[in-house]
């Protein structure tokens, strides 16, 4: 990796920049907005009237490198509530490129509850991040107060185009005027460009309007306020005292990001495809950021471990390897599958939690020495990191989707979408609540459609960002081998479908380009995730085939399953009939809802009336019987129930 970049407080980078638009595939806005009517200043008024105050002293700088786990800023640290609210940006983990440490603050034109600043294609200000009040009164100009921080545009989200800007802000205290009656001075600002390596810059605070008990900083970014568009990431902030102009490197190590999840290319994969696939583990590499500006050694140990059974994958996992560190830039320290077998507490889910640690480190940072994910074993089969970094839709009326392979059959419940805002640059507004088709195709062919639904398919972005919204199948759809899921358009505003631009899964990534199945050309993961029926559940004693006892051949079928009407109807006892049956019925808890007794009626006839007011959802049936030549038939099947 190139060492990271230095720049001073001056130098004003201006890069130009364009938006490339494919003639079908589309990340982001469809065109370019017209400009706002906004007129940037060098001064603002104060945002915040509540904040804490904070204290430098010269062992304590004021310092976030957003390392920790969950998407909100710390509130500790900064002022959440400065502004309108939900102004800040979001912490992500793998929106930027080469970042000095572990996790980032990504600035974009959504704001925390996932709602765009703009329901137009205009430019203002984005998101934005203020600390709380910083006492510098004790302090003066030969205190040598120095702020730096790392920046970088676009990462893996979309690019900032020139006329964007990110902008530091400090407070001045006018002088004679009553506390509050401040004002915001810009002492940094930076133009779009490209993405490029993360650049360190360092800003001293020297003018004797900003030493005073309520001094603070803000950081804000202006572009596109329609979307997730216009991405800044800005790590490591720190602010300390008695620094030098050459004081840009630190007594620290961090784990950044790992190249790969281990279940590669998955990140969830359904219990019962990974037991039934014939690999599921997969390399990878955990990624080092070194900031000392020293070559040297270090060791890396990872545990994968079963948070359910508290089982520690050992010793078939390599759990550690050292090597070199390069000085003042990043390493890769790669590491062998691992190996599940015999350490799963669970037959049916697990959650496997995979931790990375720095296990001979000892520096300034300790936060960062860790890193941690976790990987599901249940229904869902993912292949994103749950971070959208951009909107992927088409410019025509037209479907696409993501290829999934099935290494048993199963049963297709429900299918999750994350939707990242875009606005409709048709119409204008937003395309929140537009309608569209969820699709499933058996073919790389357009054509091949195998099951398409329209009822209750709009777009929902929820109030939280990377909201993934559950759109439940009207039947359960049987499935096997290849299957594509995705979308149709109906509309020529591009939808919009999240994408994650940190796994290139785009082999796996189909569009209809005028009635012929296309293999995308953009590097990315769609954020489609299919839900299959081996959810998590308890099942108790019972389990999901027809279990036979032994000297019966001749075991129950129950149909139609999945079961639309109460009319349950079964067959497979011909060369002797019932003389009892028994049949109940337990949710996924193992509690029984329903048992029945079948009378001579309903054994001559074959059928069962199941009770009103039953859930729809999954449940277990047992039953038992009897034949007249004295064979038992016994055994429980899962059933699924949907009116």
């Amino acid at each position: 990796m190139t060492p990271y970049k230095v720049l001073f407080i001056g130098l004003f980078l201006l890069f130009s920049c364009s938006l490339s638009y494919a003639q079908i595939e589309q990340i982001g806005p469809g065109q370019m907005g017209s400009r706002a009517t906004w007129n940037p200043s060098e001064t603002a008024p104060r945002r915040s009237t509540t904040k804490d105050t904070l204290f430098l002293t010269t062992t304590k700088p004021f310092f976030d490198d957003f390392s920790y786990h969950g998407s909100v800023p710390d509130s500790s640290l900064w002022d959440l509530g400065a502004g309108d609210g939900f102004h800040y940006p979001t912490i992500n983990r793998r929106a930027a490129i080469g970042p000095p440490s572990l996790g980032e603050a990504t600035f974009d034109g959504v704001s925390a509850n996932n709602d765009p600043y703009s329901r137009r294609l205009t430019r203002g200000p984005c998101d934005r991040l203020e600390t709380h009040y910083i006492d510098l009164s004790g302090l003066d100009p030969d205190s040598d107060v120095w702020l730096t921080f790392f920046l970088q545009p676009e990462g893996f989200g979309d690019p900032p185009a020139t006329q964007d800007s990110f902008k530091v802000y400090m407070n001045a205290l006018n002088s004679g005027s009553a506390m509050g009656q401040d004002s915001m001075v810009v002492v940094y600002k930076q133009g779009g460009s490209r993405v490029k390596d993360f650049e360190q810059i360092t800003i001293r605070v020297s003018n004797p309007i900003f030493f005073h008990p309520q001094f603070y900083i803000a950081f804000e970014s202006e572009g596109f306020q329609a979307g997730i568009l216009n991405a800044w990431h800005l790590d490591y902030v720190s602010l300390g005292l008695e620094r030098t102009p050459d004081d840009t490197l630190y007594q620290d190590r961090s784990v950044c990001y790992l190249t790969n999840p281990p279940l590669d290319p998955y990140t969830a994969i359904p219990f019962q495809q990974y037991t039934t696939g014939t690999s599921m583990q997969s390399p990878f590499g955990v990624v080092i950021s070194n900031l000392t500006g020293n070559s040297q050694s270090a060791i890396v140990t990872t545990e994968m471990e079963d948070v359910v059974g508290g089982n520690i994958f050992s010793p078939t996992f390599q759990n550690q390897t050292s090597g070199p560190l390069t000085g003042l830039g990043s390493s890769t320290f790669n590491f062998t599958p691992y190996n599940t077998s015999g350490g799963l507490s669970n037959p049916d889910s697990a959650t496997l939690r995979h931790q990375v640690r720095l296990s001979n480190n000892s520096d300034d940072v300790a936060v960062n020495d860790v890193f941690y994910d976790y990987y599901r074993l249940d229904s869902i089969m993912a292949y994103d990191d749950g971070e959208a970094d951009a909107g992927y839709g088409l410019n025509r009326s037209r479907g696409f989707g993501q290829r999934f392979e099935l290494s048993s059959p199963d049963s297709l419940m429900a299918v999750w979408i994350c939707f990242a805002p875009q606005i409709d640059f048709f119409r204008g507004g937003s395309l929140e609540g537009q309608d569209f088709r969820l699709t499933i195709w058996f073919d790389e062919d357009p054509d091949s459609v195998l099951y398409q639904q329209i009822s209750d398919m709009t777009i929902e972005y929820g109030d939280t960002a990377n909201h993934f919204q559950r759109y439940p199948l009207r039947r359960a759809l049987s499935l096997e081998g290849t299957v594509y899921i995705g979308v149709t358009q109906l509309t020529d505003a591009p939808i919009g479908v999240g994408y994650d631009l940190t796994y290139n899964n785009n082999n796996y990534v189909y569009y209809d380009s005028v009635g012929k199945w296309t293999n995308s050309r953009l590097n990315g993961t769609l954020m489609i995730r299919p839900e299959f029926w081996n959810i998590n559940f308890n099942p108790g004693p019972f389990t999901d085939v027809e279990r036979e006892v032994a000297g019966q051949n001749q075991l129950l079928t129950f149909y139609p399953n999945p079961l639309t009407s109460k009319l349950l109807r079964f067959s497979g006892s011909k060369d002797a009939p019932l003389t009892s049956l028994q049949v109940t019925l337990h949710d996924l808890s193992g509690r029984r809802v329903y048992t029945h007794s079948l009378n001579s009626a309903e054994l001559s006839g074959r059928q069962v009336t199941l009770p009103p007011g039953l859930v729809d959802g999954l449940y277990f049936l047992r039953y038992e019987g009897m034949k007249e030549n004295g064979q038992v038939v016994r055994g429980s099947k899962r059933m699924v129930v949907m009116d």
